[in-house]
């Protein structure tokens, strides 16, 4: 018996259906492939991102299939507000005190803006020159002060009084902040001290008001 050799193509037919994406072509059957496009990997890619994905999956008989994806800014943020600290409870001048409740933690990498707003009150009897108080942010964990935070919140003189012993109490507001930027977790305070050139002072007290963060870059 003689064989004969002999080739042949199997024309498989492709369903019509319009989800079938399947086509036929002189060359064979094409499959389709998707392609993702969008950011080039980099510093921009990776899992410490301050953005959310939402995938939304179609319907098991949704014909064609579309995938519905957006992304939401989720970007770290907190808040506290702090008590009233005496800043001359044994503590001489030109001495930081942390002020009462106001710490906040800077859950990850990236840059931040930080803010407090603190309100200071100072009592002087007598003439006084340059009685003050300060304020700024502390990285407690690099145990460094925040760069360009440090904010003059009370400055008060007064050198010709009617009555030499008056108490005179000066009160004021400011807000101490900057963007800062970290290389991981952190903790941040809120710190005051008072000064006078000369004169007595007889209270000096701080408070942080409202201390917050939010993260603004990856």
């Amino acid at each position: 018996m003689a064989l004969c050799g002999c080739s042949g193509r199997l024309a498989v037919p492709v369903a019509p259906a319009p989800c079938n994406a399947l086509q036929r072509t002189d060359a064979g059957l094409l499959v389709p492939r998707t392609e993702m496009e969008g950011e080039a990997p980099g510093t921009a890619v990776g899992t410490g991102r301050s953005v959310d994905i939402d995938v939304a999956a179609p319907a098991a008989d949704d014909c064609p299939a579309a995938w519905t994806v957006g992304a939401r800014l989720t970007p770290a943020w907190g808040q506290v507000e702090g008590s009233e600290t005496n800043l001359l409870a044994g503590v001489p001048e030109d001495v930081w005190v942390p002020l009462a409740g106001a710490s906040v933690v800077l859950p990850e990498a990236g840059v931040y803006e930080i803010l407090a707003d603190v309100d200071a009150s100072i009592i002087t009897q007598g003439p006084v020159v340059n009685g003050q108080i300060v304020a700024r942010l502390f990285d407690t964990t690099a145990a460094a002060p925040v760069p360009g935070t440090s904010r003059l919140v009370v400055l008060y003189s007064i050198i010709a009084l009617a009555t030499p012993t008056s108490e005179i109490t000066n009160s004021s507001g400011a807000t101490a902040g900057a963007l800062y930027q970290v290389a991981g977790p952190v903790t941040v305070r809120a710190e005051a001290q008072w000064d006078v050139d000369s004169g007595n002072v007889s209270l000096a007290a701080a408070t942080a008001v409202n201390m917050r963060f939010r993260k603004v870059a990856d």
